[in-house]
């Protein structure tokens, strides 16, 4: 059956439902990759180290991305681009009429804290995709908590 929402045909065509599963792979192998950082690294168990495993994490999720690009496994392009202040670079994936980049927000209902870089890239319309998924969506987000709080013994 054909997709009504315009949202959901715009994704569909840019990025195809094919290759989706390589993207939750990619995230749990650089959330697995910022962990062993840490786990490795001595100073990164102080308060100041774990309050950067967010960024850890960001620079592991680039790294999956664009090893995706590289490999040919994504089938688009990709490059690093400089935040709007010289503070670093962020991964950016072309498609043929899309940018796409990761980021971390707290509340997935929460549009990313605002930036100069990313004033394009800023719409947040993901909780209104696909309304027909979002029990399972809710489900699967409620299950990898679960997971997560089990693995780190966080009770």
């Amino acid at each position: 059956m054909a997709a009504d929402n315009p949202a959901e045909i715009f994704i569909d065509e840019e990025f195809p439902s094919t290759i989706r599963p390589l993207i939750p792979s990619a995230l749990r192998r650089a959330y697995a990759t910022a962990d062993r950082t840490i786990d490795q690294n001595v100073y990164l168990s102080t308060p100041g180290g774990q309050y950067q495993r967010g960024d850890l994490i960001m620079l592991a999720v680039s790294f999956e991305l664009e090893r995706l690009v590289k490999t040919g496994d994504l089938p688009f392009d990709g490059s690093w681009e400089n935040y709007a202040r010289p503070t670093g670079k962020h991964f950016v994936i072309r498609t043929n009429r899309a940018l796409i980049t990761a980021n971390q927000v707290e509340d997935v209902s929460k549009k990313p804290r605002k930036a100069v870089f990313r004033a394009n890239f800023e719409e947040s319309n993901q909780s209104l995709l696909f309304e027909d998924d979002e029990a399972e969506r809710r489900r699967k987000i409620e299950q990898a908590i679960l997971e997560s709080v089990r693995h780190h013994n966080v009770f």
